[in-house]
């Protein structure tokens, strides 16, 4: 029987942001959350 893991994460909203910005970059979060799902099972 294969065990599920459960993986979380915790994103800082604010300094996501404001990292994102200060590199003047536009982050899709809905792509990100995408990204998160199927390359880290989060």
């Amino acid at each position: 029987m294969k065990l599920k893991v459960n993986n979380y994460a915790f994103i800082d909203g604010i300094n996501l942001y404001l990292g994102v910005k200060s590199q003047r970059w536009k982050l899709n979060y809905q792509h990100f959350r995408i990204l998160l799902k199927d390359k880290y099972g989060v």
